[in-house]
């Protein structure tokens, strides 16, 4: 299903989620999963979690639900953002997470799943992110687990600094 927006509406949408999370109290450093696929409400977090200053923690979606709760709570995550097509793990993600503060769920479901809120809702009653926080290049921006081949796998943080240095990279010369 096709989307179309403009950047400065994914900006504006990012910078609102910013915010709403700054107004949870996050602090900087706290990390924020996605459990999600290629969309533009994730494209909107993946550019909004960093830009608060958090962690942006994408969780492989190919996992059992055992394993993204173990990693969810290796991480400490405070907040999962779920694409409304994996609604039915969040139950089972709650009831072995408690440090899971919030669950936004992208989209919408056929029903309300209970102990998630709407992300549209949550992102459309903030106002846009006023100011960047302080952060540091080599800050962590973004967080993965490995696949865990030899044992349990392991986060790996990605800093402003080489997100940033990735994609002056990879742009057109």
């Amino acid at each position: 299903r096709k989307h179309r927006t403009t950047y400065g509406a994914v900006a504006d949408r990012a910078l609102r989620l910013a915010a709403g999370l700054q107004g949870m109290g996050l602090q900087p450093g706290d990390r924020v999963a996605t459990l999600a696929v290629n969309s533009y409400r994730h494209l909107e977090a993946y550019l909004g979690v960093p830009s608060g200053g958090f962690v942006l923690h994408t969780v492989n979606i190919r996992l059992h639900a055992e394993q993204i709760a173990w990693i969810l709570n290796h991480a400490e995550d405070r907040v999962l953002i779920v694409e409304n097509v994996f609604a039915a793990l969040i139950p089972a993600i709650r009831a072995a997470c408690p440090q899971i503060e919030r669950v936004f769920v992208l989209g919408p479901t056929p029903q309300p799943v209970e102990g998630a809120e709407d992300y549209d809702a949550f992102v459309k009653n903030h106002e846009p992110l006023a100011r960047y926080p302080q952060i540091g290049e080599n800050d962590a921006a973004g967080m993965c687990y490995t696949s865990g081949t030899t044992g349990n796998p392991k986060g790996v943080m990605y800093s402003h600094r080489s997100t940033i240095l990735h994609s002056l990279a990879s742009a057109p010369k």
